[in-house]
């Protein structure tokens, strides 16, 4: 049985600018990762492969690459829509 892989790309733009008016205090950057892990919210049939934070982008989006099985796509394209 052949089984073809398609990457789906999940785009998450990372905004951590937090000022108050009384203290600078920074909250800590999001880690660039699993981020449907991250929320308990990712479908079994989904395998990550990787993440890139785009430094050069405006609001930094954080990039996170997935492959599924071709008889899996439908499933995990319904889920994504």
């Amino acid at each position: 049985m052949k089984l073809v892989s398609y990457s789906l790309l999940i785009i998450m733009a990372l905004l951590v600018d937090c000022s108050h008016s009384s203290s600078h205090t920074k909250l800590p950057q999001s880690p660039c990762g699993d981020f449907l892990a991250m929320f308990n919210h990712k479908p079994k049939a989904l395998v990550f492969q990787s993440c890139e934070v785009k430094y050069d982008r405006q609001a930094k989006p954080a990039i996170a690459s997935y492959k599924v099985s071709g008889e899996q796509a439908a499933v995990i394209e319904q889920f994504l829509t």
